[in-house]
């Protein structure tokens, strides 16, 4: 359903994620029942605490399925969810499983509610409660957040650096090679060699990765510093606005709040960040290692240097062989364009990789404007 006004949809707006102006409706998702055999927690970067069902294996929508979110403990006790219960398990999205009611009368006897922890499942420490409704492990140095927190700087959507994924993570960790993900750029390339399933080569082209991600957009480096509630949209806002982490962090809570797009929880979000004492020091630990903290202006839009991508909506759609999904969209936004996710009257160009589906057919639909892969290359180098 959407506001069929464009002045309308204009005046509306988008959030980080979506307009405001339309909002879809699915078929109800495909339900079947399983027993929880076992209810675990998971800390995440930001330290909640989330319970997450262990089900019997069932095969749903398409994948076999056997753990569910069980989203927080307000929502275990809304649900009376305990251990043996048969429940009603569907797919949020089509895509992530969770539960969503309990069938009470095949409940076994002497089942008891599920206890609220009152501690931290990885490093004991005491959890609080946050502003909304997640159980909060403090304790910086807890190891899972430490661990997650790491994996998130090194990811594709931030700093992007290759071979040091889960696993390699975990094991950086338990050598006491990493406490935070300053230590990153700290690492040696002679210990990483010695390591069980490294060597020289594989030690180097970590290293080499890793010395690569020292110039990577301010964006992704906001992005990967994990702060609360802003997401790769808002960082690539505070980079644009702001041009270094500099200037970010010597902004008060009300000149945050004036930037388009970043309302008064992202901005405190912000403000509060560069507050912890725990954060300078990783900081510091970046900056002396050379990690870029200023917006290269080659990463900045070319704003008011007129070109083919000023001003237009791109969608994507199939597979590019010359460029990631995400790199094709930076490099638009780079020369003042934007890029959708979705197919519109609004939308100025697609450009189509190989076995585009639905989205390409649209476009034939609308009669919009549809580039090949080469197209868009030669828009490119035609594109000072």
């Amino acid at each position: 359903i959407k506001v069929n006004s464009i002045v309308q949809q204009e005046t509306l707006g988008y959030t980080s994620k979506e307009p405001r102006w339309a909002i879809s409706y699915k078929f109800p998702a495909t339900q079947m029942t399983t027993r929880i055999n076992d209810i675990i927690l998971s800390v995440g970067r930001l330290g909640n605490v989330t319970p997450i069902a262990v089900l019997e294996p069932i095969f749903l929508a398409g994948t076999t399925v056997t753990r569910a979110s069980l989203h927080n403990f307000d929502e275990i006790a809304r649900k009376d969810v305990r251990i043996g219960d048969t429940a009603f398990v569907e797919k949020g999205g089509e895509i992530i499983p969770q539960v969503v009611s309990i069938v009470e009368s095949r409940r076994e006897t002497g089942s008891t509610p599920y206890p609220v922890p009152s501690h931290c499942p990885e490093c004991n420490s005491l959890l609080v409660k946050d502003e909304e409704v997640a159980l909060k492990c403090v304790n910086p140095s807890c190891h899972a957040q430490v661990k997650r927190q790491i994996e998130y700087f090194a990811s594709k959507n931030a700093m992007d650096i290759e071979g040091l994924g889960e696993s390699i993570v975990e094991q950086f960790i338990k050598k006491g090679f990493l406490k935070d993900y300053g230590d990153i750029y700290y690492l040696n390339k002679e210990e990483i060699a010695d390591l069980e399933g490294f060597g020289e080569k594989s030690a180097l082209n970590l290293i080499q990765s890793i010395e690569r991600s020292k110039k990577a957009p301010l964006h992704r480096l906001i992005s990967g510093l994990g702060i609360k509630h802003i997401g790769s949209k808002a960082a690539r806002i505070l980079a644009e606005t702001f041009h270094s982490i500099q200037n970010i962090q010597s902004k008060e809570l009300d000149e945050l709040v004036e930037v388009p797009e970043i309302g008064p929880i992202m901005a405190e979000s912000v403000t509060q960040f560069f507050k912890e004492p725990i954060n300078l020091e990783v900081l510091s630990k970046l900056e002396k290692a050379g990690v870029g903290f200023e917006e290269n202006p080659s990463d900045s839009p070319s704003v008011g240097k007129d070109n083919f991508f000023t001003g237009k909506r791109f969608v994507l759609t199939g597979n590019l062989s010359h460029f990631s999904r995400k790199e094709a969209e930076e490099k638009i936004l780079r020369l003042g364009g934007t890029c959708s996710s979705s197919v519109s009257s609004k939308t100025d160009y697609v450009i189509a990789g190989g076995k585009a589906g639905s989205k390409l057919q649209k476009a034939k639909d609308l009669n919009i404007t549809v580039l090949t892969e080469e197209d868009f290359q030669r828009k490119l180098e035609e594109t000072p």
